[in-house]
């Protein structure tokens, strides 16, 4: 284990309790469901739902959320207080787990969540989830996962990068956390940082990254075009490494036309990356009512 996935780690367990220890009594939580067989040990979800709150319809909207942790560690028992809150609102909540690197493949998580979505799409019945009504949310490597995955749903050259086969999934929505989506950045390439970039495109030195097989496909901002759905980006003042990505993401969005809304966290002491896990705190409070209410807006 890399320094720096083991600062990742300790940094989820010393929130753990504060953040996911929660108690919301309505909510049914149905855990570890294996999605894929292809890494079983891996590829598994957790789904919650209110079903006092079960809609008219009698299908739940879906919040199919991807976990961060710089694509090298990170668990979805991290984001249960995050999937808690969007299930008392009323919404069917999908927290996936996927491979991490280097012990797979950036390959392999794109392929991890395709089939988690696959999954999604065969028991929406079984547990009644509205496919007409879904959005996708994600922290930091999960933000970018999610930006991935909505790009590579519409466009072939990227499919075939992945080898994943075409889905049929329209996400009415992104909410997107504190997310990197431009690996030229210069803090991507920061000592110690640069361990996510190297996981991630595959190599074992800095200076192979542009050789690498994932090298034209690791920033999706010029993969973006008009098909994106409205976003909610989420970021916090003093999250130096990851505002220049989500400034570069709304200009994108500018460009082209995509709708979007912004959330900036300004308190002092909960306005740095991800400062919407410790949910207690006011900024985060703030900020998980804002998508919540995002959440309801687009899925109306």
């Amino acid at each position: 284990m890399s320094f720096l996935s083991t600062f990742f780690s300790i940094d989820d367990l010393i929130k753990h309790k504060g953040a996911n220890c929660l108690n919301y009594p309505n909510v049914t939580e149905i855990n570890d469901i294996v999605y894929s067989d292809s890494i079983p040990e891996v590829c598994k979800l957790d789904l919650l739902f209110d079903k006092s709150q079960l809609p008219e319809s009698g299908k739940f909207p879906v919040v199919f959320n991807i976990h961060g942790g710089g694509w090298i560690t990170g668990d979805k028992r991290f984001r249960r207080g995050v999937s808690l809150q969007f299930a008392n609102a009323g919404n069917a909540v999908v927290n996936v787990n996927y491979a991490l690197t280097p012990k797979y493949t950036y390959k392999d998580e794109v392929q991890n969540i395709f089939s988690a979505l696959k999954w999604v799409r065969e028991h929406a019945d079984e547990y009644n989830l509205d496919l007409n009504k879904m959005v996708i949310t994600g922290d930091s490597a999960g933000a970018h996962l999610s930006v991935v995955t909505l790009v590579t749903l519409k466009d072939t050259n990227w499919q075939q990068k992945f080898e994943v086969e075409p889905l049929d999934v329209d996400f009415k929505g992104a909410m997107l956390f504190c997310g990197p989506y431009d690996f030229d950045e210069f803090w991507m390439r920061f000592p110690v940082l640069d361990t996510m970039l190297k996981g991630i495109a595959g190599v074992k030195r800095k200076k192979d990254v542009k050789n690498s097989p994932y090298a034209d496909y690791l920033n999706p901002i010029p993969a973006i075009d008009g098909t994106f759905p409205k976003s909610l980006v989420i970021m916090g003042m003093k999250d130096f490494v990851t505002n220049p990505h989500s400034r570069k993401l709304m200009k994108k969005f500018d460009e082209i036309g995509v709708p979007y809304e912004q959330f900036m966290a300004k308190h002092f002491f909960n306005c740095f990356h991800c400062f919407h896990l410790k949910i207690w705190m006011p900024a985060a409070k703030k900020a998980m009512a804002k998508a919540i209410s995002f959440a309801s807006e687009v899925l109306a």
